[in-house]
């Protein structure tokens, strides 16, 4: 390769290679898409299961994506008004022996705290985990809506 040489993140000079590149642009997407939580970007502290919540005409619903995570560690619980889904996903050391060259995958505690809407059945809430997806239901009451007569 070339002799192009560039200061890392603790100003040592490195050697231009294509892994030193796609570490530097890896950095800027973690950086740009964690905001400004510097815990979210330091890679194998904290994970932050990507989500999606839509909404049916019975129930909330929330899918969060969480593979090789066994379902035995994943805790579900609410508090308050606030859906709370953590868990850790633990890395294999069963052989010391293994020596890396490449390692992106994630490992640490996980956490989410979704704040559910005011109508919603809280005892109704189920939850199922299938390929690595945790999907949540959370049904909706009309409890909560009051109705006030004109006088």
């Amino acid at each position: 390769m070339s002799n192009i040489v560039h200061l890392n993140k603790n100003n040592n000079r490195d050697n231009f290679s294509v892994r030193g590149l796609q570490r530097a642009i890896d950095d800027i997407f973690d950086s740009f898409f964690t905001g400004w939580n510097p815990e979210l970007s330091k890679r194998g502290s904290s994970l932050l299961p990507v989500c999606d919540l839509y909404e049916t005409k019975e129930s909330y619903c929330l899918s969060l994506e969480l593979p090789g995570i066994p379902k035995e560690s994943i805790d579900i619980s609410i508090s308050g008004d606030n859906l709370i889904v953590k868990g850790e996903k633990t890395c294999d050391n069963e052989s010391k022996d293994k020596q890396f060259y490449h390692k992106e995958r994630y490992y640490g505690s996980f956490y989410r705290s979704i704040q559910l809407p005011t109508n919603v059945e809280q005892d109704k809430v189920s939850a199922d985990f299938l390929d690595g997806v945790l999907h949540v239901t959370i049904p909706k009451s009309e409890k909560h809506i009051k109705k006030i007569d004109v006088k």
